[in-house]
């Protein structure tokens, strides 16, 4: 999975894309976006290749709205080439459930079970 985005040369955002679980919000609609807010600078950036039957395997959609899925996450991401990244782990946010691992070591987590009560 390749996260397409343009990153400023900033000295806190390099250091900052270099570490593991780093804070963003998702939004998933025909197209799967990342959003980034570090004061002051607001980034923007595109996974592509989604596999959205393995995604909703892994974790609830939502119901209505503009959006699939909006919510908060966590990635990791090693740098591929000029503004593409590969995204190495991905961890969205639910309530019930906690933190739902998505992309693992670079590939798609194994299917959760989830317990009667979910």
């Amino acid at each position: 999975m390749i996260l397409s985005m343009c990153i400023p040369t900033d000295l806190r955002i390099n250091e900052l894309i270099k570490r593991e679980d780093i804070p963003c919000f998702c939004k998933i609609d025909a197209k799967f976006i990342l959003t980034f807010d570090f004061a002051p600078f607001s980034l923007i950036g595109e996974i592509v290749e989604l596999d959205t039957e393995r995604l909703s395997l892994l974790y609830p959609s939502g119901v209505g709205g503009k959006y699939t899925y909006y919510n908060h996450a966590m990635v990791s991401i090693d740098k591929v080439s000029e503004n593409q990244y590969r995204v190495t782990s991905l961890k969205f946010f639910e309530v019930y459930l906690g933190w739902c691992s998505i992309i693992v070591d670079g590939n798609y987590a194994p299917e959760r079970e989830y317990d009667e009560d979910f």
